[in-house]
């Protein structure tokens, strides 16, 4: 689901018109989970792999519509690792954020992508007072207006992210993280009950 909305940036004394995803599933309902493609949060079947793509051709749709940029929300963590790739948090924050989680999943624990996307969802990870991180997620943007494009790449949004990365304090509680792996394992082999069916791991999202 897409729709038109403005995005109004603090700070910049802007308010852009912006194309919205509200949600948009793809999802192959013919596919098997593997141990190579296991289960992500909120997945009822395997991603079709064509996520890049679509926002692609979704951006396409914003230059077509003389639009100024495409909002969405990563409602997984996982969500916001393949985001990235193209699109900046408006809140410098949540870049910086996703950079610490990262630091700490993939390379200092070495996780792979699902066990990373599971140890979040299970909050299996400690904020610096020792409470469970929990995702929350915020409005990012591809930028086609060059001043949003210009904000959003400037020195200052940049340095701020690196700066919160580098002192966010998370940890894995790698000994929990372990044994709930261990239990589920088997059951990230296959969909989920109907009662846990949410939005899937590959869906692009926005609450904006």
């Amino acid at each position: 689901m897409l729709r038109r909305d403005r995005l109004k940036i603090e700070g910049l004394d802007a308010t852009f018109d912006c194309l919205t995803i509200d949600w948009l599933g793809l999802q192959n309902p013919r596919g098997r989970f593997t141990p190579r493609r296991i289960r992500l949060p909120g997945q009822e079947a395997p991603g079709l792999g064509i996520g890049e793509r679509v926002l692609e051709l979704l951006y396409r749709v914003v230059s077509r519509l003389d639009l100024d940029g495409l909002v969405t929300v990563a409602e997984y963590f996982h969500n916001a690792v393949l985001y990235t790739r193209e699109l900046r948090y408006v809140d410098p924050y949540y870049q910086g954020q996703v950079l610490a989680l990262e630091a700490l999943l993939f390379e200092r624990e070495q996780l792979g992508f699902a066990q990373a996307a599971w140890a979040v969802h299970w909050g299996c990870v400690r904020d610096v007072d020792d409470s469970n991180f929990e995702w929350r997620g915020e409005a990012m943007v591809r930028a086609r207006h060059p001043d949003l494009r210009a904000w959003l790449t400037r020195e200052a949004h940049s340095e701020h992210a690196a700066e919160v990365a580098r002192t966010l304090g998370y940890r894995l509680s790698r000994a929990e993280f372990d044994e709930r792996w261990a239990a589920a394992y088997e059951s990230l082999l296959a969909p989920p009950p109907p009662s846990d069916a949410t939005i899937s791991g590959d869906t692009p999202r926005s609450r904006c």
